[in-house]
C-alpha cells in the first residue's frame, strides 16, 4: 500500500509527522490516529484539511479526497452531546480529585479535557485550583461570576444547560429558583424546563414492536443499554441500530436539562424488530448529586406490557444487567 507524510494536528493544536495511507476509508485512518495519539475512541471524529477548512468524506480514501503528501489535516471530535457528556463526566472527576488534594490526578484530567475541546468552560476555575493548590470552597459569589461567565460564552452547546451546569455545585433546589428567575425575567414557559418542583409534560415516547423504557427519580445520569438480535449496542453513543432500533429519549445527559420524571426509551416500530433476544443493561453514568438511585425498566411487546423489573444503582459507572427476552 502507498503510504504518504502529512502533518496531523490533535485536538489541543499539536502537530506530528505521520505516515498514512492514501489508498484506505479515511474513517480508518482515523482509527490508527485515535490509537496513535491516544485519544479516546468512544467520541465522534473527523479529519480536516487545513487547506480547505473542510472534513474529509470518511468512506472516501486520502488519494480520492485530493490529500497529497506534506499536507496538513486536523483530527478533532465533533462537538455533539456525546463529547459533552464525555467531559462533563471527567470534569466532574477532576473536581473529586481536587476535593481530595490527588492533584496530580485531577491536572491530567483537566489536561484531558482542554485538549479535547480548548474551548470547555471552566465553570469551577479548576484550573487555577489545581495549579495553585487551592482547597476547593465554592461560594455563591465564585459561582455567580461562573454563571455570568458561562451565560456569555458563544461556545456552550445549550443556554439553558450553560445555566445549570453554571450554578451546578449549589443544588438543584437552587438551580430551580434561578430558572423559574430567569423564567420570569424573559416570559419563558416554565414547563419547558421540565425541572423537578416544576409541572410540565413529559417526552413522547416512540414505540412500536419492541419498547424499553427506563425510569427513575432523582437528577441522576442514568442510561439505558439495549443489544439487539444481531449484537448490535443501541445506547447515547449509538443512538441507532441496523436492525431499526432508536434510543428517542435521553434524560439528564451530563446532568443538563434534568426531568422531573427522567426517562429513557428505545424502540422498534411496527412491523420493525427483528425475532431473536434483547438483552437490556442500566448503567450509572453520573450521580449529579443524586446518590443510590431506583429505577424501573418496562418492556413491551406489541404495545402491551410484557414485564417490569426494578434495581438499584449505587454509585457511578456501575452497571446492572436487567436481563432478556425473546421475540
Amino acid at each position: 500500500m502507498p503510504e504518504i507524510a502529512v502533518a496531523v494536528i490533535d485536538p489541543g493544536g499539536e502537530h506530528f509527522a505521520q505516515m498514512l495511507y492514501d489508498d484506505i476509508p479515511i474513517k480508518k485512518i482515523i482509527q490508527v490516529l485515535l490509537e496513535r495519539l491516544n485519544l479516546p475512541a468512544k467520541l465522534n471524529y473527523e479529519l480536516i484539511h487545513k487547506e480547505t477548512d473542510k472534513a474529509l468524506p470518511p468512506k472516501e480514501t486520502l488519494q480520492k479526497a485530493g490529500v497529497q503528501a506534506s499536507a496538513e489535516l486536523i483530527l478533532k471530535p465533533i462537538r455533539d452531546s456525546l463529547l459533552l457528556k464525555y467531559l462533563n463526566k471527567i470534569y466532574k472527576e477532576a473536581e473529586k480529585k481536587i476535593k481530595d488534594k490527588m492533584w496530580d490526578f485531577a491536572k491530567e484530567q483537566l489536561a484531558e479535557i482542554f485538549r479535547l475541546d480548548p474551548e470547555y468552560q471552566d465553570h469551577l476555575n479548576l484550573q487555577k485550583k489545581v495549579l495553585e493548590r487551592l482547597p476547593l470552597d465554592i461560594n455563591l459569589t465564585d459561582q455567580a461570576e461562573s454563571l455570568k461567565q458561562v451565560s456569555q460564552s458563544s461556545s456552550c452547546w445549550k443556554p439553558l444547560g450553560c445555566v445549570i451546569l453554571g450554578v451546578g455545585g449549589l443544588g438543584v433546589g437552587l438551580v430551580v429558583i434561578i430558572v423559574v428567575i430567569v423564567a420570569a425575567l424573559f416570559n419563558l414557559d416554565l414547563d419547558s424546563f421540565n425541572l423537578p418542583g416544576i409541572s410540565g409534560g413529559g417526552p413522547v415516547l416512540g414505540t412500536g414492536d419492541v419498547q424499553i423504557t427506563l425510569r427513575w427519580s432523582g437528577t441522576a445520569d442514568l442510561d439505558l443499554h439495549v443489544i439487539d438480535t444481531f449484537g448490535e449496542e443501541i445506547w447515547f453513543g449509538n443512538e441507532f441500530s441496523q436492525s431499526g432500533g432508536e434510543l428517542d429519549v435521553d434524560a439528564n445527559a451530563g446532568c443538563n436539562d434534568i426531568m422531573s420524571s427522567p426517562v429513557e426509551n428505545v424502540y422498534w416500530p411496527t412491523n420493525g424488530a427483528p425475532n431473536g433476544t434483547y438483552q437490556i443493561e442500566v448503567v450509572y453514568y453520573w450521580d449529579c448529586n443524586s446518590g443510590p438511585t431506583d429505577y424501573e425498566v418496562t418492556i413491551k411487546q406489541d404495545e402491551r406490557v410484557y414485564d417490569v423489573i426494578s434495581g438499584t444503582l449505587w454509585e457511578e459507572d456501575e452497571t446492572n444487567y436487567v436481563g432478556e427476552f425473546s421475540r
